[in-house]
Parts: structure tokens; sequence; C-alpha cells
């Protein structure tokens, strides 16, 4: 625990177990081109038009190398999969 000095007095404050978000938009395209039964992958151009986002914001949900999340950008991708933030996004511990 880290120890924050308060003249006299000594507060622990607690350490957090790095935990990271992870996006599974990969994933949840390959499943939704699965149940269409498209004979090719949906290209991140094809999600960028259909979802009114830009291609760089898409690449990088696809790659997991988001900064900051837009709740704009979560309901467009929740309503072109049909899917809810839970099933996009998750919260896990990082792989060792």
């Amino acid at each position: 625990m880290l120890q924050l000095g308060m003249g006299n007095a000594t507060l622990e404050k607690p350490r957090y177990t790095e935990r990271v978000i992870r996006c599974r938009l990969r994933y949840l395209l390959a499943e939704k081109a699965e149940t269409e039964r498209r004979k090719k992958a949906y290209t991140i151009r094809e999600v960028a038009e259909i979802t009114g986002l830009s291609t760089n914001v898409v690449n990088r949900y696809m790659n997991d190398s988001f900064d900051r999340i837009d709740k704009s950008t979560l309901d467009a991708f929740c309503q072109f999969l049909d899917c809810g933030v839970g099933d996009l996004l998750q919260y896990e511990d990082p792989k060792p």
C-alpha cells in the first residue's frame, strides 16, 4: 500500500491491480459476417462507411489501440452489431 503523509498521521491508499479494457470489435465483426454468410469479412472501410465513423477510429478499435472511449462511437458500433456495450468492451486482468 502507498502511504501518504499527513502531519503525524499516515493515510494508506490502496493500490489497484492494473486491469485493462479490451475491445472485441474484430471478433464481433467476424461473428456478424459468419451469421450473414458473407464470403468475406467486413473491411475497415466498409465498417466506416456503414457506421459513419472514420477509418482511423474503426482501425483503432479493431486493433484494440484506442486511448479514449467516445459515447457516439460506441453507439455506432453497437447499433451496427446489434449488441450492447458489455459485448463490445470487456474489463479484464492483463495477460502475463
